[in-house]
């Protein structure tokens, strides 16, 4: 029997507004084991604004030792859930189960471990030559962050980054890839089981338009990326665009695969020095060995840059 899952906004679980879904499909034998919401942008505009509340009224008011202790509740959550959460992730993207049960653990090790950062994360008194003016530095959280995962280890992906931001104080919305969303559907639920605040965690799902790098408002659109105050991505993305969304914005695309390399091509190529716009990427191990990814770049140059055209030619365009 195949479950339709829901979006988890402010708290509460509802159907996508255009009631669209998707199939959630077994890579193994092409069945399809559940349905999955399509967020439109007004289901994504309430989230962000949901989580901005969250952050302005709740979670940006709760202690080091109170964010800690509803992150210790959450992983002992999925530690008790971690076999049924491992199959239906071996379900919904295919990897062996002995993968996805080691990265269940190993989702819950990471919440345990930020939880003993969140009363550990403070400032600094800076020394200065005025003997009657003392310098402070204060570490504040960004508000809201979203994060975009891929479809390979959607858990694993996600709890190297929501932890670390609900530690430090942050309200967290994640947008999962089509093609593997609902262990982070569950994880929703653990919180709310856990008991989180409405609003501090919420999942939005749908395919790439869902999560797309607009800016803001503009246009009429709204998206995870544009509105939020810090973007945490794994995944195809335009990475220039997604560089420069929003103004002070901060965006952490991660590319995928071992040692990977991404070409950007956002300023003039020629003339330019080679460390400029040649970027080795070795955030995500992926086991998919080197990959390079070329963003509107003459060949020739990335050839060099590369180690020769050899090195350079299939790789990508």
């Amino acid at each position: 029997m195949t479950k339709t899952y829901q979006l988890f906004i402010d708290g509460k679980w509802r159907n996508a507004s255009g009631g669209a879904t998707i199939p959630a499909i077994n890579p193994f034998d092409q069945s399809v084991h559940a349905h999955v919401p399509v967020a439109t942008q007004g289901d994504v505009a309430e989230a962000v604004s949901a989580a901005r509340r969250a952050y302005d009224s709740v979670w940006s008011k709760t202690t080091p030792g109170q964010r800690a202790a509803l992150m210790n509740l959450l992983a002992d959550l999925i530690d008790a859930d971690s076999q049924r959460l491992a199959l239906l992730e071996t379900t919904d993207n295919g990897k062996v189960i002995r993968e996805t049960a080691s990265q269940m653990g190993h989702a819950a090790r990471l919440f345990r471990y930020y939880a003993g950062w969140a009363d550990k994360l403070s400032g600094d008194v800076v020394p200065l030559d005025q003997a009657d003016t003392a310098g402070l530095t204060l570490r504040e959280p960004y508000g809201v962050v979203a994060c975009i995962t891929a479809w390979n280890s959607p858990i694993a992906i996600l709890c190297n980054t929501m932890p670390a931001a609900l530690a430090a104080g942050n309200c967290v919305i994640a947008k999962p890839s089509e093609h593997a969303s609902t262990t982070t559907l569950e994880i929703a639920a653990l919180c709310e089981k856990a008991g989180f605040p409405a609003g501090v965690f919420q999942v939005v799902t749908g395919a790439g338009e869902t999560g797309a790098d607009t800016e803001g408002d503009t246009g009429g659109s709204t998206s995870v990326v544009g509105d939020t105050d810090d973007d945490d991505d794994t995944g195809a993305l335009d990475l220039p665009d997604l560089g420069s969304a929003g103004d002070g914005k901060r965006a952490d695309p991660v590319g995928g695969g071992s040692g990977g390399r991404d070409v950007v091509g956002q300023a003039e190529v020629a003339g330019v020095g080679q460390d400029f716009f040649l970027l080795l990427t070795q955030e995500v191990e992926a086991g998919a060995g080197l990959r390079a990814g070329f963003i509107r770049v003459n060949h020739d140059i990335v050839a060099d840059a590369v180690g020769g055209p050899e090195a350079a030619d299939g790789l990508g365009t």
